[in-house]
């Protein structure tokens, strides 16, 4: 009975460390909203460095471009100052297509070296997260996520 016990407590000590490895990886999304509430509600700075600190973000105002216009737009540059690319958020597309959603970056920021994120409300009850390819200005996601406070 002795080693019944042994061998079921070294299982079971066994089993733990493994458990982490089976967790799957957390999604755009969730990494979009964590990044936000890093970056929490405080005022926002017009420049961000990458944590690479290769490249920096701009946040700057919202432009027309072609049949589109902007809310707002984050720039990325090189360390020597040249535009890397430009991601948007569109209250018009280009072609004319309406968005629906974020009412502009309350806040923003790096993920990482190769992404952006924009984090804003539709409206008091319903949170945007925009993450952005920071070398294409690619919005690779937009996660919704309703605010289930209130």
């Amino acid at each position: 009975m002795k080693h019944v016990f042994i061998i079921l407590a070294a299982a079971a000590w066994l089993a733990l460390p493994l458990a982490p490895c089976f967790a799957s990886p957390p999604s755009p999304a969730e990494i979009c909203m964590k990044a936000a509430a890093q970056a929490g509600a405080k005022a926002q700075p017009p420049m961000v460095w990458s944590p690479d600190k290769k490249r920096f973000a701009v946040h700057l105002t919202g432009q027309k471009v072609a049949k589109g216009t902007e809310i707002e737009r984050l720039a990325v540059y090189t360390s020597a100052g040249e535009e890397v690319a430009v991601a948007h958020v569109w209250d018009v597309e280009p072609d004319g297509t309406m968005r629906v959603g974020i009412r502009g970056c309350e806040s923003w920021g790096w993920i990482d070296p190769a992404k952006l994120f924009c984090a804003g409300s539709v409206n008091p009850h319903v949170s945007v997260c925009l993450t952005f390819d920071a070398s294409t200005g690619r919005e690779i996601d937009e996660a919704v996520e309703p605010d289930i406070s209130n």
